[in-house]
């Protein structure tokens, strides 16, 4: 195989590398391209899955599934609701939440991800610096964790 072919591979390997962020946190800043939001509280795990089962709710989310012994929730497919707009935006995305609740050591970690569906094309809802869908898509996360009563904050990547 000639050297060109060698010198093509390696610039892709590196290149797909360079795009890769290792796994980070958790941070009580969100890091770039954070794609969970990690609420710590001392909450009993069954507690705190109905609080963050009511805060979705409330917040205009629909849950599509919830497992209450497992303490999964995963919502509906949908447009972000009116309040989570913070840009005006003339393309409407749609977002879905999932939420996991875990305990270890007593203490109880509320974990928030999600996906984005824009233009057919899908992907984690992550800290970002642009605007528009993907911005409003990270502040729905952290509305959500922030108002989770007496939980700390955390961000992470993985």
């Amino acid at each position: 195989m000639s050297m060109q072919y060698y010198l093509i591979l390696l610039f892709i390997i590196i290149s797909g590398c360079a795009t890769q962020l290792p796994p980070a946190g958790p941070n009580s800043m969100p890091m770039e391209r954070a794609n969970q939001i990690i609420i710590r509280t001392q909450d009993d795990p069954t507690l705190a899955y109905r609080g963050i089962a009511s805060i979705l709710t409330d917040q205009g989310f629909i849950i599509s599934s919830s497992d209450a012994i497992l303490f999964n929730i995963t919502t509906e497919r949908q447009h972000l609701p009116a309040s989570f707009m913070v840009e005006s935006i003339t393309s409407r995305a749609t977002v879905q939440i999932s939420s996991q609740i875990r305990t270890q050591g007593g203490t109880t970690t509320v974990v928030l991800t999600g996906r984005i569906w824009m233009g057919g094309a899908e992907r984690r809802i992550r800290h970002e610096t642009r605007s528009g869908q993907d911005r409003n898509s990270w502040n729905a996360l952290q509305k959500i964790a922030s108002s989770y009563p007496g939980g700390r904050v955390l961000y992470a990547r993985n």
